[in-house]
């Protein structure tokens, strides 16, 4: 066997000869030349208009999604600045269940005396008294003699205290408003089942519960003031 030693010249001679082998290997350019078919352009067009669409939208996704992130950044600086807007967003939160709705609250403790509210307008016939006076819970009724009456329940939304909604039937919950606050009113499919109103004001949560319509029973909770 020979041990001739392999230069870079030698190597490069090489690779030039294996180069030209192969460039003399390939046919000439006349020869190749290549025409497709009409169905086969046309399947490649209708494949370059589907392209240049998903990268349109592609660059419209991209800058609504830009969008979104710059407004949540913002309303989330705004809450993080705002700390009063801060506090009243996390306050109570509303969890839904199987027929019932369970309030949690997450307020401080203001170690405060709750202020007296009562009714300003009631229907004919009703008379009010305070059934419960509590410094954590207020309970006012009112009634007639046909047996209707109003139930206002109010305390402060404290750390830890919670509100449950349940019915017998179907609970049905309807979004309105009282004192121009967004207020959630409750009401069963049975027919003979109070309905109940809930809504928060001034760190208290209020519950107005009655067998009359709804109506009036917004109308009723709209009148509630301070007394005290």
């Amino acid at each position: 066997m020979s041990n001739k030693e392999l230069t870079d010249s030698m190597l490069q001679a090489s690779a030039r000869r294996v180069r030209n082998s192969m460039l003399a290997a390939l046919p000439e350019p006349e020869a190749c030349q290549h025409y497709f078919s009409h169905r086969f352009e046309l399947r490649m067009q209708r494949l370059i208009k589907r392209n240049r669409k998903r990268m349109k939208y592609s660059h419209i996704i991209r800058n609504i999604a830009a969008i979104l992130v710059f407004c949540f950044m913002g309303t989330f600086m705004w809450f993080i600045s705002a700390s009063e807007a801060q506090a009243d967003f996390m306050k109570w939160i509303r969890e839904l269940f199987s027929g019932t709705a369970v309030y949690q609250f997450f307020g401080e403790d203001l170690q405060r005396e709750l202020p007296e509210y009562s009714f300003s307008w009631l229907p004919d016939g009703f008379s009010q008294e305070i059934a419960e006076n509590d410094p954590d819970f207020y309970i006012i009724v009112a009634t007639d003699t046909d047996g209707n009456a109003f139930v206002l329940e109010y305390h402060y939304m404290d750390e830890g205290s919670n509100l449950t909604e349940s019915a017998e039937g179907d609970l049905i919950i309807t979004t309105v408003t009282v004192h121009e606050l967004p207020a959630h009113f409750y009401s069963d499919s049975m027919d003979d089942a109070p309905s109940e109103l809930v809504w928060m004001e001034n760190d208290i949560v209020f519950r107005l519960s009655s067998n009359m319509e709804e109506e009036i029973i917004i109308t009723v909770a709209e009148s509630i003031v301070k007394s005290k």
